[in-house]
């Protein structure tokens, strides 16, 4: 799970998979322990946000998903 700084803000990202095998990028500074419910037993596991979701540049990063550049 170890990754590298963010080349627009510089702050520590994580790249992790997800569950259909994409890669997720996601801030290591926004780490919090919650406790999520599964099936009705409690589990104490660590949460992150997404860093699109806080890097202060991430337009710059997103994909131009099937619209044309004018």
């Amino acid at each position: 799970m170890p990754g590298r700084p963010c080349k627009a803000c510089g702050a520590p990202l994580l790249f992790v998979k997800t569950e259909k095998g994409k890669t997720q990028v996601i801030d290591e500074t926004t780490r919090e322990k919650r406790i999520v419910v599964i099936d009705g037993v409690a589990h104490v596991m660590d949460t992150y946000l997404s860093h699109y979701a806080t890097c202060p540049r991430a337009a710059e990063f997103r994909r131009n998903r099937g619209k044309q550049k004018e």
